[in-house]
This record gives structure tokens, C-alpha cells and sequence, in this order.
């Protein structure tokens, strides 16, 4: 994303990796990738314009602290001092949760990356602990019975 003259935001998607989007290299395939990578740019321009345009919703902090009760198990909130949550959150916003779904594998390896962690810090069981927190609050969803995750409108709204 950039800004060309003083007036206008242009989007623009580049791969390195079309195999991120299940797409092959090859002219056969040029039809697909920008179909693919149309709706890509339409979501990173959804997620922007949405982003940029909201007030903070200080309430939903004091929402999010409080423990919520799904079926016979109780999930306890999201806490503001406790950091794992809000990194999780900040990874799956803006390392490329616009652009693909999340893998639960992958994002171990993103959080220790962009907050340049030690590897026993963030488990793969915290992670999963995380994700049922903010899934629980409805920050993140599960796709269908796959293991990706993607930010929810609630998680993507400013907080």
C-alpha cells in the first residue's frame, strides 16, 4: 500500500509464493491468480477503510477482562497486562491475515519472529490456549474443520 500523488491510496498485491494461495506459476494460470489476488486486495482494502475509520471502543476492554461461561466450561478474559493475547492478536492482524487464513502452526513461529522470542516462552499448547480465549470472545474463528484461523470484525476493530 502506498500513496501516489497527495490524493490517492493504491493497493498493490505481490507473491513471491503463489503456493501460498494454491495457486501454480505458469500463463495457464495468469486468470486465476488475479482473480485470487483481486479479492485479496479487496479484503486488504476492507480491512484498511475499516481500521482507519473507527473510534476505540474503550467498553469492550472491560468486556473482554470478564471470564465468559460456554457450555459447562468457563473461559477466563483477555487481560491488557498479559501480553500473549494482544501479540497473537497484533500477528494475525498485520503479518498477513488480509492476504491468507493462519495455520495453527504457523503462528508459533510468526510470534517468536516479529517479537523476537525465545522458542520455550511460546509453546504450541499457550497458543492453543490463546486461540480458545479469543475465539471464546470471538476475536478469532476456526475455518470450517481445518486448522486456519482468521481475525473475526470484532477482532479486527481497533481496541
Amino acid at each position: 500500500m502506498y500513496q501516489k500523488w497527495t490524493t490517492f491510496l493504491r493497493v498493490e498485491v505481490l507473491s513471491n509464493r503463489l503456493q501460498d494461495f494454491g495457486l501454480n506459476k505458469g500463463l495457464e494460470n495468469l486468470g486465476a491468480v488475479r482473480q485470487k489476488l483481486a479479492a485479496v486486495t479487496d479484503r486488504l482494502a476492507a480491512f484498511e477503510a475499516e481500521s482507519r475509520h473507527r473510534p476505540i471502543d474503550f467498553p469492550l476492554f472491560r468486556r473482554l477482562a470478564l471470564p465468559i461461561q460456554l457450555g459447562r466450561s468457563r473461559v477466563p478474559g483477555v487481560k491488557i497486562h498479559d501480553s500473549r493475547v494482544p501479540r497473537l492478536r497484533e500477528v494475525l492482524l498485520h503479518g498477513s491475515a488480509p492476504i491468507a487464513d493462519w495455520r495453527s502452526h504457523q503462528m508459533p513461529q510468526a510470534v517468536l519472529a516479529a517479537y523476537g522470542l525465545s522458542e520455550p516462552s511460546y509453546t504450541l499448547g499457550r497458543l492453543r490456549h490463546d486461540l480458545r480465549k479469543m475465539k471464546a470472545h470471538g476475536l478469532a474463528e476456526r475455518l470450517g474443520r481445518s486448522y486456519c484461523y482468521r481475525p473475526t470484525p470484532k477482532g479486527i476493530r481497533r481496541q
